[in-house]
This record gives C-alpha cells, sequence and structure tokens, in this order.
C-alpha cells in the first residue's frame, strides 16, 4: 500500500491539470508496489525540498496564469479609463467614478467566488481577484463620500477605509487564504492611518503630523507612535486568532499576521520618531532626540524577540533585526559617521548589516528548532476540501 500523502499528492495534481489521468494510474501503480515504509528517494539522499514561499505560495505560475493575470488588468484598466473619460464630461465625476467601481468590484467578487472552489491556482486568481475587489469598495466608498461630505474633509478617508476593511473581512470570511488575509491586514493599517490621520486634523488644524512643528511637536510625534505600537497589537491579536486555530493553514495566516504586525511597530513607531521640524528656537532638526528615538526602537525589536520566542513564531524575528538595523544605522549615521568619517561610517554600516544578518538568522534557527519558521511549515495537500487555505493545502491563498 503506498503512502497516502503521496497517492493525494498524484490526485492534486491530476486535479490541477499538471499531468493526465493516464500518468496518474501508472503513479498510482508505481506508489502501490513501493514496500511499505520505503524511504523516498529525495528523503534518502537528502534532497531538497520546497522553500517556505512555494510550499506557503503554492505551485509555479503558468504561462496562461501569468497571462490570466495581465489580461485582467488591462481589462480593468480600460474599464476605468472610460470611467475617467466619461467622469471628465461629467459635471459631477464622483458619480461617475462611484458607479465604475462598484461595477468593478462586484465584477472582481462573483469571479473571485467562481474560482474559489476550483484547482490550487483557481484558488490563488480568487485570493488575488478579492484583494483588488476589495480596493476597488474602498475606491467606490472614496468617490461616494466626495458626494456627501465637503472636499477634502478627513471623513472621506475614513469612510473609504472603513469600507474597504468591511469587504476584506468579507472576502476573507468567503476565502481564507494568504491574500484574502493580506488584503485584511492592508485593509486595518488603512483604516489606522486615516484615523489617525483625522485625530491629528480635529485636535491640530492645518498641521501635518509628519511635518509637525511648533512648541507640542515632540509629544505629538509620541503619540502618534503609541498609535502605531497599538495597531500592531491589534495586528497581531489577529494573528493569535489564527493560531488558535490550530491547523498548518490557519499557522500559515498567522506567520503573515505577525510579520505584519512586527513591521507595523517597526516602521510605524520609526517613521514618527524620525520626524524632523520646527525645534522652536531657530533651529530644525529631529524632533526626537536620535539617542533616545533609537533606544526606543530596540526596545521595540526586544519585544518582538520575546514574542517570537514566548509564541515560537520565527515571523517576528524578521521585524526585530529590522529593528536593530535601523536604530544602529540611525545612531551610526546621526553620531559617529558625522564626528569621524564617511569612510567610518560605511565600514560602520557594513559591520552592522552583516553582524544582525547573521546573528537574527541564527535567533530564528533556534526560534524554530530547524533552518525554516515553524509557522511556515507546510502541509501536504488534501484535494478533498477546496475552500481557501481550510483545504489544508500549501498552495491555498
Amino acid at each position: 500500500m503506498g503512502d497516502q500523502a503521496v497517492l493525494e499528492r498524484i490526485s492534486a495534481w491530476q486535479a490541477d491539470g499538471i499531468i493526465d489521468a493516464a500518468l496518474a494510474t501508472r503513479l498510482r501503480s508505481a506508489e502501490d508496489a513501493r514496500p511499505a515504509g520505503a524511504v523516498p528517494a529525495q528523503a534518502a539522499t537528502g534532497g531538497p525540498g520546497p522553500s517556505a514561499a512555494a510550499a506557503m505560495f503554492g505551485p509555479s505560475v503558468t504561462i496562461a496564469e501569468m497571462f490570466g493575470y495581465l489580461g485582467t488588468l488591462f481589462i480593468l484598466g480600460a474599464w476605468y479609463a472610460t470611467i475617467s473619460r466619461i467622469a471628465g464630461t461629467s459635471g459631477d465625476p464622483a458619480g461617475p467614478y462611484f458607479i465604475g467601481g462598484s461595477i468593478a468590484a462586484a465584477a472582481l467578487a462573483i469571479l473571485g467566488v467562481r474560482l474559489a472552489s476550483g484547482s490550487r491556482r483557481q484558488r490563488r486568481a480568487a485570493g488575488a481577484l478579492f484583494v483588488v475587489a476589495a480596493a476597488n469598495v474602498g475606491w467606490a466608498a472614496w468617490s461616494a463620500g466626495q458626494l456627501v461630505f465637503p472636499i477634502g474633509a478627513v471623513a472621506i478617508e475614513v469612510v473609504a477605509a472603513a469600507a474597504g476593511l468591511i469587504a476584506a473581512l468579507a472576502f476573507r470570511r468567503v476565502h481564507p487564504g494568504l491574500l484574502t488575509q493580506f488584503a485584511l491586514l492592508s485593509a486595518v493599517v488603512t483604516l489606522s492611518t486615516a484615523l489617525l490621520d483625522g485625530i491629528d486634523q480635529l485636535l491640530y488644524p492645518r498641521n501635518d503630523l509628519f511635518a509637525a512643528s511648533g512648541p507640542d511637536s515632540a509629544i505629538r510625534v509620541v503619540l502618534a507612535a503609541v498609535w502605531w505600537a497599538l495597531t500592531a497589537a491589534v495586528l497581531g491579536l489577529i494573528g493569535l486568532g489564527e493560531a488558535g486555530a490550530g491547523t498548518p493553514a490557519a499557522d500559515r495566516r498567522a506567520a503573515l499576521s505577525r510579520f505584519a504586525a512586527g513591521l507595523t511597530a517597526v516602521s510605524g513607531i520609526a517613521i514618527e520618531l524620525f520626524a524632523t521640524g520646527n525645534l522652536g528656537n531657530g533651529e530644525y532638526g529631529r524632533l526626537i532626540e536620535p539617542a533616545l528615538a533609537d533606544l526606543v526602537i530596540l526596545v521595540v525589536g526586544a519585544v518582538l524577540l520575546e514574542r517570537a520566542f514566548r509564541r515560537e513564531a520565527a515571523s517576528y524575528v524578521y521585524p526585530a533585526g529590522l529593528a536593530v538595523i535601523v536604530a544602529l544605522s540611525d545612531l551610526n549615521a546621526n553620531y559617529l559617521a558625522r564626528e569621524t568619517s564617511t569612510e567610518i561610517g560605511l565600514l560602520v554600516e557594513g559591520a552592522i548589516l552583516l553582524a544582525v544578518g547573521l546573528g537574527f538568522d541564527r535567533l530564528r534557527r533556534r526560534v524554530s528548532g530547524t533552518g525554516a519558521p515553524v509557522d511556515a511549515t507546510p502541509d501536504p495537500p488534501s484535494p478533498a476540501a477546496p475552500e481557501g487555505d481550510v483545504a489544508a493545502t500549501p498552495a491555498s491563498t
């Protein structure tokens, strides 16, 4: 009796059209003839298996699939070019954009639903369609907001981001996959950005948060950094909820969510704490002392490492390494290189990149216990359950 995982993989290949029925029958016969407990040739020779990315995103993109994506993009571009031409001759251009965006979102969603129950490549295409459909929902909502609110009102951005988040949640529920998870996480960050911008304009009219200036500028950027830390915590909770499902497919979505949480924390906090503006004494420079800002970023990296070891989630290690690189590079640029020479600064920067890269690769291995992240471990394909990532297939997105 052959290995059940191998037989299921043969069935998946046949369902995807990679092999025909005759070849599938011969492969099954060969597998059934293999003695029980025999080690496959690749395992016996130590041959390399699929990479983590290949395991997560499934079979390679075929030429037909690639042209299918390109063709869809060109058709969508032609549609919006038509809408733009109609809007240019309209007295109220927001109306045509709202109608056009709604029709595009509906068409993409319907096509995605039809593909979501197909082969692994079709399910991957469904995930891509749902991502674009969620973006079109946000665009349609933004256009509708211009019909209701004054031009330039922050409420327009908030309404559009909220609509995109609702659409992403719906698509994620219909088709649990890596791409729909990515759409959901992106929608959360977009809504957070819109809310932060709205709160800032409400408290500090006619001022841009990212170029804050004035006596309370330092307080503003610190509060904005705290906001991004809270946003990252929300993304981390999403990852924690996915990990609670206990399936390999949910673990992959959890890994993506945790990586997004760490990246949001590091990038969001760094952007805010590195902001420049009027220092109030006729000078222009960093609103937060670089050493203090870099210390905070190093603390963020340490917290991410703690989460990585506690949750055995290697996806937290990567943004933690980025935090260390960003902090040490900023210290080098603002203190060492400025006080010495460009050559010394470049030498130290190279040493930082080498040391952090090698060091955090070792940490990643320690977290995962192997050479690959625990939360990116592929699971054997099973053609019996075709619904997105729930189908325990490495390619479901």
